[in-house]
């Protein structure tokens, strides 16, 4: 009787998915407070200039290698049976991977500037940068949330056709668990720019790093499927 032949075609998808959503976190936890309102945050970033920027970096790589293994999974889904709905679900999280990759650039290069200069300032110039700021951060606000709201979409479309493809039995809990979470933080994502109660930013930082926390397990076992070869 001879053995069975098997690969590992989602060795690479799932392993950089779990890379880039563990750097992500770490990123994530790792960074300065954003502060109760602009000016605190301008003076959390000014006291925590070095850190903040480390961390932002750290955020770069990990978004990167996180949206890479997205779109390495879903072109896997779409040479397995994965249809529409992979197709969809790439799409949305390589437009909102590329959104929140430059939301990054430009809190690594503009806010420590932003935040030195109303630091040094006083009086009238301390209002105007303050108030510069304010506009530039609810410009990054709204390009982030877009983002994350994609970035969060396509991850439940993939889970979505991974389900629909026919995951193993073991896998489809886990599947549906993520697809609940990511959901829940797309609506809150949608909902914190149109005025919602100070409550729901907090519910989406949490649902988002419980969302990568999940893509570092999911990842992990995608990594070590095992494909028969005919």
């Amino acid at each position: 009787m001879s053995a069975i032949v098997t690969e590992r075609p989602w060795r690479v998808p799932g392993m950089l998915v779990a890379i880039g959503a563990l750097v992500l976190a770490a990123g994530l936890l790792l960074g300065p407070g954003p502060g109760t309102d602009t000016a605190q945050a301008l003076e959390n970033i000014e006291g925590f200039r070095a850190r903040y920027v480390a961390t932002n970096a750290v955020d770069l790589v990990g978004a990167l290698v996180l949206v890479a293994g997205l779109l390495a999974t879903a072109r896997l889904q779409l040479a397995t049976r994965g249809g529409l709905l992979a197709l969809l679900g790439g799409v949305a999280s390589a437009l909102g991977g590329l959104m929140l990759v430059l939301t990054l650039v430009l809190q690594s290069s503009v806010d420590p500037e932003l935040a030195e200069r109303y630091v040094a300032a006083s009086g009238a110039e301390r209002a105007t940068h303050l108030a510069v700021a304010e506009a530039i951060f609810d410009l990054d606000a709204v390009v982030f949330g877009v983002g994350f709201l994609l970035t969060m979409g396509g991850i439940a479309l993939i889970a979505v056709a991974a389900l629909a493809s026919g995951a193993p039995r073991a896998n489809r809990w886990l599947l549906l668990t993520g697809i609940v979470l990511s959901a829940g933080a797309s609506t809150t994502a949608l909902l914190v720019p149109f005025g919602a109660p100070d409550g729901y930013a907090v519910v989406e930082s949490v649902l988002g790093l419980i969302v990568l926390v999940w893509l570092v397990v999911l990842g992990t076992l995608i990594a070590r499927a095992e494909t028969p070869v005919a």
